[in-house]
């Protein structure tokens, strides 16, 4: 029951930490709008989760940002 508690714990420091480091990205006047939107985004999608998940939720959350920027590169860069 103890190691419940301590893992319990652990995962509240981590929510804590991560609320933090949402909240000064959105405080701050300098960060991009999408990217405010993909930092909130995210922490929805981690904290919906299951802590055993978090493994899959960050591979897909990579691999749809690597979707992502390719599909910026492909529509917005201009061709040489």
């Amino acid at each position: 029951m103890a190691r419940w508690i301590d893992q319990l714990k652990q995962w509240a420091k981590q929510i804590k930490r991560d609320v933090y480091a949402v909240w000064f990205a959105a405080r701050d006047p300098e960060t991009p709008f999408l990217a405010k939107l993909a930092a909130l985004l995210v922490a929805a999608y981690a904290m919906s989760q299951k802590p055993s998940s978090y493994i899959a939720a960050l591979v897909f959350i990579i691999v749809w940002l690597g979707v992502a920027y390719l599909a910026y590169i492909y529509l917005y860069r201009p061709t040489i």
